[in-house]
C-alpha cells in the first residue's frame, strides 16, 4: 500500500465562490482495495468549507488509470488545524503507484454543527477448528477484526438530526491507514444526550495491513449533523 503526501495545487474553479485551496490545506492520500482514503489538513488561518475535489491515480509506469471527482468529505467544515477525511471508491484496478488530489472550498465563517466525539477500538482474534488430521502439523486458523466505538454527545441547543461519524486509523508512525464514515440513519440527538455508535473495518483492507505488517497506532474520530 503506497502512500504520497501532496500539497493541495490549485486546479479548479467548482461551484458558486469556490476556489482552490491551495494556501489554506494539505492532503495525504493511500489508495488500497479499489478505495482512495485520505486527509485534508487546514493549515490556513480561518475556517474553510471543501466543497469538491478531482484526483488521479496513476500507475508504476505513470500512465493514469482512473480519474474522479466527488464531494464527500467528513466533516465539510474544519477549522485551522483540523482534519477532514474522504473515503471514495477509485476503481483503478491494481495498486498504483502515485496520485494527485485537487479540491476546492471557500472561507467558512464557523461550524455549528459539530458534535463531540470520543472513539475506541477493540481487536478480536477468533481461533477455528482446522481440518488437519495430524497433530503435530495442527494450527487453528485466526479471523481477525477490528471493530471502531465512538461516543456522540449533543453539546449544542439544537436538535442534532441522523448524526454523522468519521473514524481514522493511523499506524505506529502517524501515517493513515483506513477512514470509515457512518450516518446515524433515524436517529435524532436532543441538546445533552449522548450516543454510542460502532463499525467494523473492512475485511479487504484488514488483509492489506495484515499483509504489510502495519499496527494500529491510533484512532481518532469526528462528529457532524
Amino acid at each position: 500500500m503506497k502512500k504520497v503526501s501532496l500539497l493541495l495545487l490549485a486546479a479548479l474553479l467548482l461551484g458558486r465562490g469556490s476556489v482552490a485551496l491551495a494556501a489554506q490545506t494539505d492532503v495525504t492520500a493511500i489508495y488500497a482495495a479499489g478505495t482512495l482514503f485520505g486527509e485534508i489538513t487546514n493549515v490556513g488561518d480561518q475556517p474553510v468549507r471543501i466543497d469538491s475535489a478531482v484526483y488521479d491515480l496513476y500507475d508504476d509506469d505513470g500512465k493514469a488509470v482512473s480519474a474522479g471527482r466527488f464531494n464527500a468529505f467528513y466533516p465539510p467544515v474544519i477549522a485551522p488545524g483540523e482534519k477532514a477525511f474522504f473515503a471514495i471508491s477509485a476503481n483503478a484496478g491494481a495498486e498504483t503507484g502515485s496520485h494527485f488530489v485537487s479540491v476546492t472550498g471557500k472561507p467558512a465563517s464557523g461550524d455549528d454543527s459539530r458534535l463531540l466525539a470520543s472513539c475506541s477500538y477493540e481487536e478480536t482474534i477468533a481461533y477455528v477448528p482446522s481440518t488437519c488430521t495430524n497433530d503435530d502439523d495442527y494450527e487453528p486458523e485466526s479471523i481477525r477484526t477490528i471493530e471502531l466505538f465512538a461516543v456522540l454527545e449533543n453539546d449544542t441547543d439544537a436538535l442534532a438530526k441522523e448524526p454523522k461519524a468519521v473514524w481514522a486509523i493511523y499506524d505506529t508512525d502517524g501515517s493513515l491507514l483506513y477512514v470509515h464514515c457512518e450516518t446515524i440513519r433515524g436517529v435524532s440527538l436532543f441538546p445533552g444526550s449522548k450516543i454510542q455508535v460502532s463499525t467494523q473495518v473492512r475485511t479487504d483492507i484488514l488483509a492489506i495491513l495484515d499483509a504489510a505488517g502495519a499496527e494500529i497506532g491510533e484512532v481518532v474520530a469526528a462528529a457532524w449533523h
